[in-house]
Order: C-alpha cells, then sequence, then structure tokens
C-alpha cells in the first residue's frame, strides 16, 4: 500500500484460497514494526497494510498455520483476530421513534 513506511512483503504461495485476512495487534508499536520486517523477510505471511503512524495493527495475508505459528511465539503479546467486514447499519431512527 503506498504510503505506508512499513514492508509489503510477498506471498509464499502467491496468495490462494488458503490464505486470509488478519488484524493483528499490540501495546508495543516496536513488536509490530519488527513483525511487519520480519514477514515481508519470510514471507510467511504478507503484510497487507499498517493502520496507525505506530502502526496500532498490521492487516495480514497468512494461514491458519502462519498465524497459530504467531500466536505461540508471543503468547498474548500479541493479538491476531481474522479481519471480517463490519455489517451494514440498519436505518437510523430518530430518537423517539
Amino acid at each position: 500500500m503506498t504510503g505506508t513506511p512499513y514492508p509489503v512483503g510477498p506471498t509464499a504461495s502467491g496468495g490462494g484460497p488458503d490464505r486470509q485476512r488478519y488484524v493483528v495487534g499490540a501495546d508495543d508499536p516496536e513488536l509490530l514494526r519488527s513483525l511487519a520486517e520480519r514477514l515481508a523477510k519470510t514471507g510467511e505471511a504478507r503484510v497487507h497494510h499498517a493502520v496507525g503512524a505506530g502502526p496500532a495493527a498490521l492487516v495480514i495475508e497468512a494461514t491458519e498455520d502462519a498465524v497459530e505459528r504467531l500466536r505461540a511465539e508471543h503468547g498474548d503479546r500479541l493479538i491476531v483476530e481474522v479481519d471480517s467486514e463490519l455489517p451494514q447499519p440498519g436505518p437510523v431512527l430518530p430518537p423517539g421513534m
């Protein structure tokens, strides 16, 4: 993604049906920066983009196995969740209706 100072790496398999998007968060921005650099070098996951200046989070494309390895390696210092679209909001009614 243009404008992000974090590396965007290749996917080992060129993407594919076995990969999905995940949001990766941590209290430590340095952990996320070093993780983004490592993933770009190794290709174990693709950094789609970084969120925030810290960064506050990373959006990655990875296999479930790669995500489980990240969770095992970093424990509770790293939060990894499936990136899913938010539902469209229903109609907004004026107060009192």
